[in-house]
């Protein structure tokens, strides 16, 4: 069941989407946001071991630490374990991500975006509507999940209903796997 739900949901999986990070150290989520993936950052490491005055400064994915809203004052105080560059933290807010420290200047996430809302577009043609491909938006999962994405509705139809042997279908097709 997991890997067929990591399966379903690849699809609206949006990679390492460059975030800016204000001067703050705030963030605003993109507007299509659902759930975290990742978080990381670009760390740039200089790889002049040998001598010091090579600057030569190659890019290293850092992950940036997620932390509750209650363990980022520890952090923050914390002697041993403050926010880097090479170690960064966040917090999610409501709309934002709060990075520490606070001059990262962009951030890379990746996350789970809401599917499009599906629009059945419609022209009227002597007086009965005629589908229209143009102004349509089809539903974005596979084909091969639509049956459980419709199992589920009548399930959700049969509560709103209460039609007792509508919702026992859907629940005995449910368990079963479809």
């Amino acid at each position: 069941m997991t890997q067929d739900i990591t399966d379903s949901l690849s699809q609206f999986l949006v990679s390492d989407y460059a975030l800016p990070v204000n001067k703050y150290g705030v963030a605003t989520l993109p507007a299509d946001y659902m759930h975290k993936s990742a978080v990381r950052f670009a760390y740039y490491k200089n790889t002049g071991c040998d001598d010091p005055t090579d600057k030569k400064l190659v890019p290293q994915l850092v992950n940036v630490q997620v932390l509750r809203d209650n363990e980022v004052a520890n952090r923050l105080t914390g002697g041993i374990a403050k926010p880097t560059l090479r170690y960064p933290v966040c917090s999610f807010r409501d709309e934002t991500i709060q990075f520490y420290p606070t001059n990262l200047g962009t951030a890379l996430l990746s996350y789970l975006r809401f599917p499009r809302t599906p629009v059945w577009g419609y022209t009227m043609v002597s007086g009965r509507p005629v589908y229209d491909p143009a102004t349509s938006v089809n539903i974005e999962f596979n084909p091969q999940e639509l049956p459980a994405i419709a199992m589920k509705m009548l399930s959700l139809l049969g509560i709103n209903l209460r039609e007792q042997e509508l919702q026992g279908y859907a629940q005995l097709q449910s368990t079963q796997g479809v």
